[in-house]
């Protein structure tokens, strides 16, 4: 079986064209350059787009939630000794002072 695939791998990648080949680049502009140019040909004042901003915003908000998170409410952590749930001594509330003798 392995001997029919082997075979049959290799018919079907000796029919393969394995030259290089120029792909001819047949694409037009955009209907945003093509507007672009006519306003350029034709002397026109060109148009200011604010379009770019509905990018930016959502990116500044991101930021500043990061930072704010980051370095303005930074969580307190418990010194590297001690372990996650563990309080550091001298911290319990739950201790009996010593009994008077």
């Amino acid at each position: 079986m392995n001997k029919i695939k082997l075979m049959l791998a290799s018919v079907l990648l000796a029919g393969c064209n394995t030259g290089p080949e120029v792909i001819p680049d047949n694409t037009t502009d955009s209907v945003i350059m093509m507007k672009l140019k006519h306003e350029i040909l034709n002397g026109d004042q060109i148009s200011q787009n604010w379009g770019w901003i509905l990018w930016y915003l959502p990116v500044l908000v991101l930021v500043l939630a990061w930072a704010w998170k980051e370095f303005i409410n930074k969580p307190v952590h418990l010194d590297d000794e001690t372990e996650e749930g563990e309080k550091p001594q001298g911290t319990d509330t739950n201790q009996q002072p010593p009994a008077a003798p």
